[in-house]
């Protein structure tokens, strides 16, 4: 009964998460939900000991939760319109490459996950005065790892589990090879420092991956397919731990290495998730850059879409101002939403730039602002005097691929 509760639960958990947070929030949302969960766990495990504290711990628990409450504030993140409504097989999913690179890499993670147990459960080596303080460093260094692990998985997914995995590694690398270095108290520490990174970061990630390969339709098949591979691994670790106990510590130690080592091969071969969550969330049809009169200096369509320029760039000068003049505002039109399109405009000293899109996010914004910046930066000399000649402005389809590479083609 717990395992078909816990199977149930993990499924929705992971969807709700993404369908509540954009790509670039779901790290720091499940890295805040997994440091309270933990230390959660590790508090509960504290007032066990000491009645005395539950009280005051049950207060901390609240006030971090009326501050979550606060600080974070969920938006529905609507799916892509274009997305069709009719759910993927899961054979459609076990054919999506890149996601199954990602799968096998943290099945075979999960095969080494027990063995690591194995240096901090079962090892006679282990000092008795490391036993005693094991508990009190790793729950704590998980909690602030899935923090930061959060933070940075949101600037990349696939970097940060070649990191931990490769942390991992080094860490098991050292015990392994030093065994009689590796039993002294503060080299245990180090590892365990490192056994906490690890853990913290595949545990972020491990949610969030099968979220940025599916969309809003298919996340709750693409969640499941992830964890019934990472459980299989783990049911395999489970078959071969009473093979592998009987090893010698270094043998044990290389062995976990080498797991982690072809855990890393499958992502090697893979796209970044972020990529291809982004990719997914938003229809970019074109980016342009227009003088303050109206005319277009430099202009990229997406998907052959066709789009009369001179018509947009005209229509958003007129627009201003006649808003402007007719509310007497003083603020500048920033974007014209026609419910299925949306034209975001950004202003700079000499130039603006807009992005026709179906729908605004924070990134998409981000985007267009900083490749405004760039583009005055690159081309200043020939904005601040534009004479009309947009031969100049051709090398620009570079910052086009830097900034929005990532929506010129659906993966």
């Amino acid at each position: 009964m717990l395992g078909m509760a816990f199977g149930i639960c993990t499924v929705p958990i992971g969807a709700y998460f993404a369908d509540i947070s954009e790509p670039k929030e779901r790290g720091k949302l499940q890295g805040v939900s997994y440091c309270i969960s933990i230390g959660f766990g590790f508090f509960m495990i504290l007032s066990f000991q000491n009645f005395i504290i539950i009280l005051p711990l049950l207060i901390i628990i609240a006030i971090s939760l009326i501050i979550f409450n606060i600080i974070y504030k969920p938006t529905a993140i609507p799916g892509n319109i274009s997305e069709s409504l009719a759910s993927p097989s899961f054979a459609t999913i076990l054919r999506h490459k890149n996601f199954i690179y990602f799968v096998i890499s943290f099945m075979l993670f999960m095969i080494a996950l027990p063995f690591i147990q194995i240096f901090f459960e079962e090892s006679a080596l282990i000092p008795t005065e490391f036993n005693a303080i094991n508990r009190y460093i790793y729950y704590p260094l998980l909690s602030i790892f899935a923090l930061i692990g959060g933070y940075l998985a949101d600037r990349g997914r696939r970097l940060m589990v070649l990191v931990s995995f490769l942390i991992l590694g080094l860490g098991f690398t050292v015990w392994g090879i030093l065994e009689d270095i590796a039993i002294l108290l503060p080299t245990l520490i180090i590892i365990l420092i490192m056994v906490s990174i690890g853990n913290a970061v595949t545990n972020v990630t491990d949610y969030i991956i099968p979220s940025d390969y599916s969309s809003s339709n298919s996340r709750g098949k693409y969640i499941a397919v992830f964890f019934a591979a990472t459980n299989t691994g783990w049911i395999i670790s489970i078959l071969l731990k009473p093979l592998i106990v009987t090893l010698a510590t270094p043998i044990i130690g290389l062995i976990v290495t080498a797991l982690l080592l072809f855990a890393i091969s499958p992502i090697i071969l893979t796209s970044e998730p972020l990529e291809e969550a982004l990719a997914k969330e938003v229809d970019v049809k074109g980016v342009y850059v227009i003088s303050e009169d109206g005319r277009c200096l430099f202009e990229v369509s997406f998907k052959d879409v066709l789009i009369d320029v001179d018509l947009i760039t005209s229509a958003l000068s007129a627009v201003g101002s006649l808003i402007k003049e007719s509310i007497h505002s003083e603020k500048t039109l920033k974007s014209i939403d026609h419910e299925d399109v949306k034209i975001l405009v950004e202003y700079g000293k000499y130039v603006n730039s807009a992005i026709i899109a179906d729908k605004e996010t924070a990134d998409v914004r981000g985007r267009l602002e900083r490749f405004l910046k760039e583009f005055e930066y690159n081309y200043h000399d020939y904005v601040s005097h534009w004479t009309g000649d947009v031969r100049p402005f051709f090398e620009a389809y570079k910052l086009i691929e830097s900034y929005f590479g990532v929506y010129l083609t659906k993966k």
